[in-house]
């Protein structure tokens, strides 16, 4: 586990080196109130993406399954059957998009119906790419997996800058957003249909019992990602909703700021997921491993939190030095500390997706709803937003620990 984190660590870092500029970049070629439209619009794209991750962990589980057992028939099977599902799905999911159009536009108050339809495409795209993804990372083929998490914002970045400079404003790196996940989605398919799908089966295979597998674990996944991702970015789309456009760019900068120390603990979680699946079919025992995964991801947390207290104005500096922006050294420290929370309330539940709790999913709704309900209730200012940030958070790892702590014989 520690060299597939290692390997993932350098890949997504060198992704959220890209990323960093890509966010820097727009924050600094854009006004402050695009940016906050651009970030707003994006969120719509994490939001609805909550399908691609959950497209992602469903794959990944039966990949770690299938490959943990050299079961050839199974990955020839889920190669086939599962992109003419998410094939049908995402199709599905881009036409009541489409017909939602107008409502996005009211909620969010943007005029220009282009905008949100590029990002409804990008949402496509991204789910479609979800078989290739989660395939690699089953698989623990993490040097193909990162290939990918790398391309992915180099054209996002190069799209963007050029279509700005040409004054292309805000389309820029919604451009650029579509086309990181168009082509590396092409690519991982044509990968995969000539690596895997060709190869030859073998043993009985019941393809009945897979495929109600394959359904049962799909909308129980959907469900924890819903709770999961709604926790992650419904803050951005209500601080959208309820402040004003300067307010939502900063809020927006402010959230970049704290998340990036999620660029240091999602590689643990990435390895993590398809290792822990492995070790489940195998029958080996998991406590060592979780304990070594939640003592890292607390520990690097803990540290770059207390930089964020100590030292916010060299992470303004850092991120985002315009004068706009320097108002946030008072809410640096407090949101770092959210994220820590989170963090760590993400792993455990990764850690329960991964061995088949699946039940697990009733506990990120219920703190997505406190998380929402908060938000709605109390939004006077920024402090009001950030303590509903880490309430939920805070009564989503509680709830996750007694769960492991009741379910801890299974382990």
């Amino acid at each position: 586990m520690v060299r597939g984190s290692s390997i993932v660590l350098v890949g997504t870092f060198a992704a959220n080196i890209i990323n960093y500029i890509f966010n820097l970049s727009m924050g600094r070629m854009l006004s402050v109130s695009d940016y906050g439209l651009m970030v707003s619009l994006n969120s719509i794209f994490v939001l609805v993406g909550i399908f691609g991750v959950s497209f992602v962990n469903l794959i990944a589980k039966f990949s770690a399954k299938y490959h943990s057992t050299a079961n050839n028939t199974g990955l020839s099977t889920l190669i086939g059957y599962g992109s003419k599902f998410i094939l049908v799905f995402s199709s599905i999911l881009l036409l009541i998009l489409l017909l939602l159009t107008p409502v996005l536009s009211r909620f969010l108050k943007i005029e220009n119906y282009l905008y949100i339809f590029l990002i409804e495409l990008s949402i496509f795209f991204a789910l479609l790419m979800a078989l290739p993804s989660g395939f690699f990372q089953g698989a623990m083929r993490f040097y193909t997996l990162i290939s990918i998490i790398v391309v992915q914002p180099v054209i996002r970045l190069v799209f963007a800058v050029i279509l700005i400079i040409f004054g292309y404003g805000v389309f820029g790196p919604l451009v650029g957003i579509a086309l990181s996940g168009l082509l590396p989605m092409i690519i991982g398919y044509i990968y995969i249909f000539r690596r895997y799908k060709s190869k030859n089966v073998d043993g009985v295979f019941d393809i009945n019992l897979f495929k109600k597998d394959f359904f049962h674990y799909t909308y129980t996944y959907f469900l924890s990602g819903i709770g999961l991702t709604l926790l992650a970015n419904s803050d951005i789309l209500l601080v959208r909703h309820f402040f004003n456009p300067e307010i939502t760019g900063q809020y927006a900068a402010l959230s970049l700021m704290g998340k990036a120390i999620l660029y240091f603990t999602t590689p643990i979680g990435i390895v993590f997921f398809p290792f822990i699946a492995q070790k489940k079919e195998r029958k080996e025992k998991l406590l060592e491993t979780v304990l070594l995964a939640s003592g890292a991801v607390v520990g690097i947390s803990a540290v770059l939190s207390a930089v964020y207290f100590i030292f916010p104005g060299l992470v303004l500096k850092v991120f985002f030095p315009k004068p706009s922006y320097q108002v946030l050294a008072h809410y640096l420290g407090y949101f770092s500390l959210y994220i820590l929370i989170f963090s760590s309330a993400s792993l455990l539940n990764s850690y329960f997706l991964s061995i088949g709790k699946t039940k697990v999913y009733i506990i990120t709704l219920i703190a997505a709803s406190v998380q929402i309900v908060s938000i709605i209730l109390f939004h006077d200012n920024l402090y009001e937003i950030i303590g509903g940030l880490f309430t939920a958070s805070l009564i989503m790892l509680l709830l996750l620990i007694i769960y492991y702590v009741r379910n801890r014989e299974d382990n």
